[in-house]
């Protein structure tokens, strides 16, 4: 891959697995350095030696991307170590627990914390650097889930259409500084989330848990170009984002689907 974002450095919510870690392989495959932002330190061992391998820099940092106090705490210790973090990746996002369950507010307060929140407790705790440093690149992570309702996720969609909303408002306010911000909304991948979705489908329709991703497989074929997605996938729209090749757009939401919900929209 050409090394379009040498130099630069990229902090990343949630980077040590699923689309997260693609994320921050591609982008220093790229050339970046990277930072992981996330709860869970263990699962970012392993992506920090594979991006060490590559020559590049890299770290990680805990995070609760719902909370304030060490939301600060991080981004202080981020910009300490690389005072000119320019790439800003708000992937961190949680599925609702309760799967089908309209009535929990508990799902609701975590999915809107995570998927929504944090996105904006980043962008407040970045936007004096930002602003500083007249330059900068902000990719929100949403979904195809939040350009439409699901009854088996409404929390989880809510969220996830807010987040998107929320991204065009960020635009606007950042424009000034020379930012850009806009949201990849990646449509059906294997991670750890697609897991419980399965688990709970097998579980409503009587299926043995190790189907072999049997009801994942059956939604990959209402897929026009015919297969799922991967972490990768979004990784190169996050490279091409994050790269000087999209310096004039912004405020946008890119779904990388394989025209999935373009032929949901024709379906009687």
């Amino acid at each position: 891959m050409e090394r379009i974002l040498n130099k630069k450095t990229a902090f990343i919510t949630g980077g040590g697995q699923g689309i997260g870690r693609g994320i921050a392989l591609k982008l220093a495959e790229a050339g970046a350095n990277i930072v992981i932002a996330q709860r869970n330190q263990e699962t970012a061992k392993s992506v920090i030696d594979e991006i060490q391998l590559m020559g590049r820099e890299a770290t990680a940092i805990y995070i609760d991307v719902t909370d304030k106090e060490s939301v600060e705490k991080c981004i202080a210790k981020s910009l300490k170590a690389f005072p000119e973090i320019q790439i800003i990746i708000n992937n961190a996002g949680s599925l609702q627990k309760n799967i089908g369950d309209f009535t929990s507010e508990s799902d609701f307060d975590l999915c809107y914390n995570v998927n929504l929140k944090g996105i904006w407790n980043v962008a407040v705790q970045f936007s004096e650097h930002l602003a500083k440093h007249r330059q900068g690149k902000i990719i929100n992570i949403s979904s195809t889930g939040g350009r439409g309702p699901d009854p088996l996720f409404p929390a989880y969609c809510a969220s996830k259409s807010a987040a998107i909303n929320l991204t065009q408002s960020l635009a606007i306010k950042f424009a000034s500084h020379n930012v850009n911000v806009n949201a990849i909304c990646p449509g059906i991948i294997w991670t750890p989330m697609w897991e419980k979705i399965e688990q709970f489908l097998c579980d409503e329709n009587r299926l043995t848990s190790n189907n072999n991703g049997a009801i994942f497989n059956s939604y990959t074929k209402q897929i026009p170009l015919g297969r799922p997605q991967t972490s990768e996938d979004i990784g190169n729209a996050a490279v091409f984002l994050a790269s000087k090749y999209s310096c004039n757009i912004t405020g946008q939401s890119i779904d990388i689907d394989g025209g999935e919900l373009l032929a949901s929209s024709t379906r009687p």
